[in-house]
């Protein structure tokens, strides 16, 4: 593998990591849905289940993860946050981990003369459900166990609250360092507060 190519090799390989850093209750969950999803399918282990590169001349993008590319950042390429009314310089072999079913975003085009690439890990909420599910539709769901997914419709209302709960705030994660009380390994179904 060429050097040039190294480092952000390198740091997409740390994605797993940040990810359980910065977000050790999504993470877990996370773990927990995939480590099902492979038990039944018996896909390659990742903490995301799915995958888009977007290859170079100057791939512009929705959404993405992974900047790669020769590009001169303060001209192109920026993250654009659209909810937020954000853009943010994104120089090639960044990366940002963002919950993209909230927050609109894409990037900017770089000149023509340059190259930007771009990688994307992220799993669909319909994945997981369809995991919750014991990997049936509604449809067969409902047919199969009524009671289970007149329960499964009652909770959907807050699934929202549920999802929410697994973010981490600084307070929370200095609390973790602190030696307060590990992230890992948590009691079945335990959030951490």
């Amino acid at each position: 593998m060429p050097a040039s190519c190294l480092q952000p090799t390198q740091r997409a390989c740390l994605f797993a990591v940040a990810f359980n850093l910065w977000s050790p209750n999504l993470y877990r969950y996370y773990k927990e849905q995939m480590d099902k999803i492979f038990a039944h399918a018996g896909h390659p282990k990742s903490i995301f289940a799915c995958t888009s590169t977007n290859l170079p001349p100057n791939a512009c993008m929705v959404p993405h993860f992974l900047a790669l590319g020769n590009f001169d950042p303060a001209q192109g390429g920026h993250l654009v946050l659209h909810n937020l009314r954000l853009v943010i310089e994104f120089p090639p072999s960044s990366t940002i981990l963002l919950p993209s079913a909230t927050l609109e975003h894409s990037n900017t085009p770089v000149h023509a003369h340059e190259a930007r690439a771009s990688i994307t890990h992220y799993s669909s909420g319909g994945i997981f459900r369809h995991a919750d599910n014991s990997f049936r539709t509604e449809v067969a769901f409902e047919e199969q166990d009524p009671e289970g997914f007149a329960e499964m419709m009652r909770q959907k209302g807050d699934r929202w609250k549920k999802g929410l709960a697994l973010f981490s705030t600084l307070d929370k994660l200095k609390y973790y360092k602190a030696g307060s009380g590990p992230p890992h390994p948590l009691e079945d179904g335990e959030i951490l507060e």
